[in-house]
């Protein structure tokens, strides 16, 4: 091979070759476009996770008014003691608002669990570990229902699934409210996308414990529950999913965006009602939660 032919092949190929300031350009082309399209991918995952969320609530609510059917007008108990189950099969432990409608409705697990809440999975990995260590290969629908004790959704405890606000009998406080007591069920709370407190009404508090079985309104938070679930804006940081007495569920943004954990963000009345003591539900107002 000749000398001028080598040069000759060697210049054709390096005519076409890209210099490094068209390939500077290019990369910075791509990582523009990436700036541009990671946004919008991730406001599409959180829509995403949001339908799913709505979509677990409203099927929930559909076995929760087959319950209610089926109770004559009562909505769900908060929870059984561990005495319920240990006097059934042995094994003292309690079985929350989810899952004593799993082990009614046989509700897949999966229900309970809001996709937005990431921080959840280590809790559901709890309670199917410890499902397993407790009831092994026995009782098997009373072992599905005990893993549905993990969930992301809080139950509204002091004004439906007890009466602990209106009675004053203690053979009366723990009954659920009837659906003939509930004044408007189209804005009265039953469930909502919940975080645990941790004490302090923070974001940092807020998803230091995720996952909860019982939610309460920010007045009762005010007397300092720490065990309290309170309503948390998790899709997008900006909203939450409510479900209603009535049967629907819908998105709800807090009133104040910039400090979604304000108490007074859920946009309920917390200036009329009693703080304490029993509740008459057609004069005292707290908002989306009371009866």
């Amino acid at each position: 091979m000749s000398s001028k032919y080598v040069c000759t092949a060697y210049s054709e190929r390096s005519g076409k070759a890209f210099t490094l300031i068209e390939l500077l350009v290019v990369i910075s082309i791509i990582a523009l476009l990436v700036g541009i399209l990671l946004p919008a991918l991730g406001a599409a995952r959180d829509t995403a996770r949001s339908a799913t969320c709505l979509s677990n609530q409203r099927q929930i609510l559909t076995a929760h008014h087959a319950y209610i059917v089926d109770y004559q007008g009562s909505f769900v108990i908060a929870r059984t003691s561990g005495a319920y189950l240990n006097n059934l099969i042995g094994i003292r432990k309690p079985l929350y608002w989810s899952a004593w409608l799993t082990y009614h409705s046989d509700l897949p697990n999966d229900l309970f669990r809001c996709p937005a809440d990431e921080k959840l999975e280590e809790v559901f990995d709890s309670y199917r570990d410890e499902a397993e260590r407790v009831f092994g290969g026995n009782h098997l629908q009373y072992k599905n229902a005990y893993r549905s004790n993990a969930t992301g959704y809080g139950a509204n405890h002091y004004h439906i699934l007890t009466s602990l606000r209106y009675e004053s009998s203690n053979n009366l406080k723990n009954k659920p409210a009837q659906i003939h007591q509930i004044l408007s069920p189209s804005d009265t709370l039953l469930f909502v996308d919940t975080a645990r407190n941790g004490g302090a009404f923070t974001e940092n508090a807020l998803h230091t414990s995720p996952g909860n079985y019982l939610a309460v309104d920010y007045l009762t938070f005010a007397q300092s529950f720490a065990w309290a679930g309170i309503p948390f804006p998790r899709h997008a940081k900006k909203s939450m999913n409510i479900a209603y007495t009535d049967g629907h569920a819908e998105a709800f943004s807090p009133l104040d965006l910039m400090n979604p954990y304000d108490p007074d963000a859920l946009g309920e009345t917390t200036t009329t009602g009693s703080t304490t003591g029993l509740l008459d539900p057609t004069i005292d107002d707290h908002g989306v939660w009371d009866r």
